[in-house]
């Protein structure tokens, strides 16, 4: 079956659909602002609350992940990175594009595409595949940074057709993958990538090593090359190989790319007659795409993992594949069409015995972004979150759930990830995420430097580290505000507890999270207050921000009577926040800050009551130490 699709909205960039969508709603909201009741905070310490197991475990867990920074590997990584992978006790580096350069010689060994300096700081590809035999080249350069640090890998593989693969031995050029007289070399190339990037990982200490097949293949290139809604004559092609075309295994014979209005496949299955170029979110994008790709991989992950079981130094050590690392943007449309997204038509086609592409999937992975979510529904948070999230339990109930890349904003401009708005996004997020049984995360990017020493930063990317040149030239990389409140739930040790929180009037945009550890003898609370609104709804900082009191207690604690230490730190519009020391270096510090100087309170019969406090906006975190 195929439709006829107006490709308007699908052809708005993130960025245009997000904005309109926050123009229509920020007036109506902006009653949200209106002032608050006071709000009392009760904390049992002698209870247990758990939401998918260690509910700490799986809030750490969620930032424990990042994606490699895109610095040139060759340069020194300074300390301040290594900090940040310390203080947050990170596990693991997502690796995006780094087998680009790998590939089979002519007797299927594995090597390296060949690179060359221009001297501008950019690379040229030597033209004709040229191998340098044993590792890849890439994967060579980016990788010791990883495991120097401790960490394992979470490597998304197949973005690109290897060079060699561009033609058979008669020199004879293929269109794509489907348009291979046979496909058996590439899948000699992915057992050997996988075996070489498991055994690299192993052999260095990593524990685990998980993999990803391309990377947002529901919207990668979303349009030809040369797009016009009035020139289709002009639509063209990427070139296969690396850094060309994401969409290389459909042949091009098998749709007319000089085609406008667009004729989709919008069901699964679908007739083929007619159908134009897969614009994003087309359900030709999985079964001439990413599912034959997929089982490949799986397959060789199946064999590698067999040939691997025997060595006793592997032991207790993973290796995994997770899928599809879609944007989950299918679920703004085909739910209003009453049709399957494409993440299930994925699972169906992969999960489903003795189907042509079923093979093995250990985790679902998938991406998301507050202003995705806002811009959906602005009045229920976190509401297309629970709706993948729920569609997926419904039909696999047991499948693991990986948030493999996600951040508060995904725009390219405004100052959400670097301020306090996504400061405050991000704790809600945690909590959010922890009770939908999300069972870890990896955050967009651990800097966001761009590589190109003529590039400016990008300060506006959901990065938890930002590159900052002072007035001397030095180079220095500060935590963003999310990062800070990541640092307060790395802080926390021992085991959640029950939060209540009570209300004087009639709402709150006030939330909490608490733990407490008998052995070391603390107790920690976060509480956030997270207005949707004044974080997507507010780009010009007009709306008010009213502040909200309460108080927290916290009862049944392990601890003799006497006084404990208090520490009290904070997030805010003022507080260990990156854009306002942009706007003021001299007269801010964008890292963790004290809201005040350490102070002591009593414990009586178990019981603790910190001081009366109002929070706007932001994050705040108290930690007792008995």
């Amino acid at each position: 079956m195929w439709y006829l699709v107006d490709l308007d909205c699908f052809f708005d960039s993130k960025r245009q659909l997000v904005l309109a969508l926050l123009a229509s709603t920020s007036l109506a909201l902006g009653g949200a602002t209106s002032a608050r009741a006071d709000v009392s905070i009760l904390v049992d310490a002698a209870a247990v609350k758990s939401e998918s197991g260690d509910d700490l475990a799986t809030v750490q867990g969620m930032f424990q992940g990042a994606n490699a920074p895109s610095e040139p590997w060759s340069d020194p990584q300074p300390n301040d990175l290594k900090q940040i992978i310390t203080d947050l006790k990170m596990k693991r580096l997502r690796f995006l594009q780094s087998d680009v350069l790998c590939d089979l010689d002519a007797s299927n060994n594995l090597g390296s595409f060949k690179v060359d300096v221009d001297g501008n700081g950019s690379y040229t590809f030597t033209p004709q595949p040229s191998l340098t035999p044993g590792g890849c080249n890439m994967l060579d350069w980016t990788f010791p940074w990883s495991f120097g640090n401790g960490l394992s890998l979470h490597v998304a593989v197949a973005s690109f057709m290897p060079p060699s693969f561009m033609a058979d031995a008669n020199n004879a050029p293929y269109n794509s993958a489907e348009s291979w007289p046979s496909q058996a070399r590439y899948q000699i190339y992915a057992k050997k990538l996988v075996r070489y990037i498991v055994t690299q990982a192993f052999d260095k200490g990593a524990q685990s090593v998980i993999f990803e097949v391309s990377n947002e293949l529901d919207g990668a290139e979303r349009t030809p090359e040369h797009f016009s809604e009035t020139n289709p004559a002009a639509y063209s092609l990427k070139p296969l190989g690396p850094f060309g075309r994401w969409l290389w295994w459909i042949n091009p014979d098998s749709y007319t790319l000089h085609q406008w209005p667009a004729y989709q496949a919008n069901t699964y299955p679908y007739n083929n007659f007619g159908l134009s170029y897969p614009y994003e979110y087309d359900m030709r994008r999985l079964d001439h795409g990413i599912l034959p790709m997929h089982k490949i991989f799986a397959e060789a992950i199946d064999t590698v993992r067999t040939e691997l079981a025997s060595n006793s130094s592997y032991s207790g050590k993973t290796i995994e594949i997770a899928g599809p690392a879609f944007t989950s943007r299918s679920f703004y449309y085909y739910p209003g069409w009453n049709l399957p997204t494409l993440e299930e038509v994925f699972l169906d086609q992969t999960l489903t015995p003795n189907l042509p592409f079923s093979s093995a999937l250990n985790r679902f992975s998938f991406h998301f972004y507050g202003s995705l979510d806002y811009a959906k529904d602005p009045t229920t948070p976190f509401a297309l979150f629970r709706q993948v999230v729920t569609t997926v339990r419904n039909k696999y109930p047991g499948l693991k759930l990986f948030l493999s890349e996600w951040g508060p904003s995904e725009a390219s401009d405004g100052d959400i990830n670097q301020s306090h708005k996504g400061a405050a996004w991000a704790a809600a997020f945690l909590t959010e995420a922890v009770a939908q049984g999300i069972s870890m995360g990896s955050y967009l990017i651990l800097e966001d430097g761009q590589g190109d020493p003529k590039a400016e930063p990008f300060l506006t990317q959901a990065s938890l580290m930002h590159k900052y040149t002072d007035i001397n030239k030095a180079v220095h990389y500060l935590p963003k505000p999310a990062a800070n409140v990541f640092r307060m739930f790395a802080l926390m040790t021992g085991t959640r507890r029950p939060v209540t929180l009570s209300t004087s009037g009639t709402s709150s945009n006030l939330g909490a999270f608490a733990v407490s550890d008998p052995v070391q003898k603390t107790a920690s609370i976060v509480v956030f207050n997270y207005n949707p609104t004044l974080v997507f709804g507010n780009a010009d900082n007009s709306l008010p921000d009213t502040p909200e009191n309460f108080s927290v207690e916290i009862d049944n604690l392990p601890l003799p009577d006497g006084m404990v230490t208090v520490q009290h730190y904070l997030v805010d519009s003022t507080h260990s926040n990156l854009a306002v020391f942009l706007k003021n270096p001299d007269q801010s510090d964008p890292s963790l800050q004290s809201a005040e100087p350490p102070f002591s309170v009593p414990v009586q019969n178990g019981k603790v009551l910190l001081p009366a406090s109002s929070l706007k906006l932001g994050v705040t975190f108290f930690r007792i130490q008995g």
